[in-house]
This record gives structure tokens, sequence and C-alpha cells, in this order.
């Protein structure tokens, strides 16, 4: 039996939250199945994730999207610590917003 994930999610709606959990579920169980294995493949979805994250995040501060990013990505880890696409996409979705976040507080 496949253990559901949740996603750190404080600043998001319940439907919205319901959402990203689905999407994450299924980008979990495709890894594990396998049903993604093309390196790129993973990384479209990783990014496309990443996308409806933001979308559906009502985040007050850059620090709550890193959280919920973060977490996505924890949880994708998990489930495939060998393929090591899903946690550099997360890692450099992450560094983008700490960057921005970093040039916008220098300005």
């Amino acid at each position: 039996m496949e253990r559901k994930t949740t996603i750190d999610t404080r600043g998001i709606n319940k439907n919205a939250q319901d959402r990203l959990n689905k999407n994450v579920d299924q980008m979990a169980h495709d890894i594990v199945f396998r049903k993604v294995t093309s390196p790129l493949e993973i990384a479209v979805r990783m990014f496309t994730l990443f996308e409806k994250a933001l979308d559906e995040v009502d985040w007050q501060t850059p620090q709550d999207l890193v959280d919920v990013f973060k977490s996505i990505g924890e949880k994708l880890t998990l489930k495939d610590r060998i393929n090591f696409v899903v946690r550099n996409c997360a890692e450099r979705m992450i560094r983008i917003i700490k960057d921005e976040i970093e040039n916008v507080t220098e300005s």
C-alpha cells in the first residue's frame, strides 16, 4: 500500500492543498513504478509541478514559497533516492528563488 504524501501548505486553501497533494502523489507514484524514466521527462514534470504550486499557493513571503517547494522536493526525493534528477530540480528551483530574494534585498 502506497503512503500518501502531505505537502507543507500553510498558505493554501483546502481545495488547492488537495489538488497539490494529488499532483505530488501522482508524480511519486509515477516515479516509484517507473512510469517516467527519462531524466528530461522527470525534469519537465517536476517544473510543471512547481508551476502548479506557484499558481495555487497563496504565499505571503518568498520563504513560504521556498518551504512549499522544499517540501515537494523532500517528499519526491524520498520516493526515489537513486535518481538525482528530482533532487537536483528541487534544489535548483529553491536556489533560483533564494537568488531572487537576495537580488531584491540588495536593490
